[in-house]
């Protein structure tokens, strides 16, 4: 295992323990007491069993803007839960350095149950579970891509923990829950958002209505784009942008995990046709082909159609199927280390956001 492996695993102990342990004190008489029995355990391996098994119901925490305006003798568990989960992503680098080793084993059972905690956080959703739920995704989603360009075969804790990343998922009932909530838009204003059979539609209908048709491509608050900015500031627009993105880069990974089972050899420098000629899917989502009319030769470039059922929303959203340059694109960042963008934590200029922020 390399250093930066080891570090960023050793991370997670400290990372999930500050989220399950702090909120015990803050909530007694909420749904936090069901917490009390598995943090009651000096046997941390047991906790953790424990999270595996059943993760405890998550509250629902708004944004701050919600909470500025709560009743005073409602607010005091909002505002200390927003403060601590704004504090975990701001710290989460720090904390990388500091961080006890374990065993593979009990790694990825800390991999999982960061995930059901994610999953927790979506079935109680407030506006503030969804940034930290997408942080939780983003930091997975990052190891699992630092551990593939590692010399180490796709085990079968790893696809356990892809599979699991892959069922990420905000449905547009959840979107319209956090919406009226935070903006307090009436049912009338989602009639033509909902589409239960494209769901990729009602969110770009959703995009227009958060933004008044702002440009996806660079949307304006693209500078204020991580969890850090999105917990301090109440962004859905934003929010809803990382979702999309963070959806496609997952399947960018799916592909890439698929190609270092597949191929004969495997580097982070191999190139789309290589990747392509693997997995037997287009490189580029065009069709190059000679064709003969009379005495003259054309090239002919064409779309390669596609099943729309096959690809995860980000695709349809952004209807562009992730291809085999996708992938190779997804080897570079992760041997260059710009796969660190996608963490919740990142900071950096706005043009480092451009391609799957």
């Amino acid at each position: 295992m390399n250093h930066k492996t080891t570090k960023f695993l050793m991370f997670f102990a400290v990372f999930l323990s500050t989220i399950i342990v702090v909120p015990i004190v803050l909530a007694a008489g909420t749904e936090l007491d069901r917490w009390h029995p598995v943090m009651n355990s000096t046997n941390k391996s047991m906790v953790f069993d424990a999270l595996d098994a059943s993760i405890p119901a998550w509250p629902k925490v708004h944004s701050a803007e919600f909470i500025a305006g709560m009743e005073k003798d409602t607010q005091k568990d909002q505002i200390e839960f927003h403060s601590i989960g704004h504090n975990i992503i701001h710290d989460a680098k720090t904390l990388l350095e500091d961080m006890p080793q374990h065993s593979p084993t009990e790694n990825w059972r800390r991999l999982n149950a960061a995930l059901t905690l994610r999953d927790s956080m979506l079935q109680n959703v407030g506006y503030a579970n969804l940034v930290l739920a997408d942080g939780l995704n983003r930091l997975v989603f990052v190891f699992l891509c630092k551990e593939l360009g590692s010399e180490k075969q796709v085990s079968p804790e790893y696809e356990k923990a892809l599979s699991h990343l892959m069922t990420y998922d905000v449905n547009m009932d959840q979107w319209q829950s956090v919406i009226k909530d935070e903006l307090g838009w009436p049912d009338k204003k989602f009639k033509d958002v909902v589409d239960n059979h494209n769901p990729e539609v009602g969110l770009r209908k959703l995009w227009n209505l958060l933004t008044d048709g702002d440009n996806f491509a660079i949307p304006k608050n693209i500078a204020h784009l991580c969890t850090d900015d999105l917990l301090k500031q109440r962004d859905l627009s934003m929010l809803l942008y990382r979702y999309i993105y963070i959806d496609s880069a997952t399947k960018s990974l799916f592909l890439a995990v698929q190609y270092k089972k597949q191929a004969e050899t495997f580097t982070l420098d191999d190139r789309g046709d290589k990747i392509a000629n693997v997995l037997s899917v287009s490189r580029d989502g065009h069709r190059i082909s000679l064709v003969k009319t009379g005495e003259v030769h054309q090239v002919v470039v064409t779309p390669v159609s596609f099943d729309k059922t096959q690809l995860r929303v980000g695709e349809r959203f952004l209807n562009q199927r992730i291809t085999a340059d996708d992938v190779a694109t997804l080897l570079q960042q992760i041997k260059s280390g710009r796969i660190e963008k996608f963490m919740p934590y990142y900071l950096s200029d706005v043009s480092s956001y451009h391609n799957h922020p």
